[in-house]
């Protein structure tokens, strides 16, 4: 399963790259492709991931994600 999210609170090159570890390192997350230009994260993950716990963690971290529909 594919979904895209808008990032907020994205500024540079090293808070992509934390956005990218944190989601990558998240359980059922298969890969993350984070976008500092669009400020999305394009993320593919098994059915099992919980998607809401992931979108907690971010926004814990600083950056809160936003589904955006497909």
């Amino acid at each position: 399963m594919k979904k895209i999210f808008q990032v907020k609170g994205m500024h540079c090159g090293h808070c992509k790259k934390r956005v990218t570890e944190l989601l990558q390192r998240f359980p059922g997350v298969i890969r993350a492709r984070v976008s500092l230009t669009h400020h999305q994260a394009t993320i593919t993950m098994d059915a099992n991931t919980h998607i809401q716990a992931m979108m907690d963690l971010m926004e814990q971290a600083g950056y809160p994600l936003e589904d955006i529909e497909q």
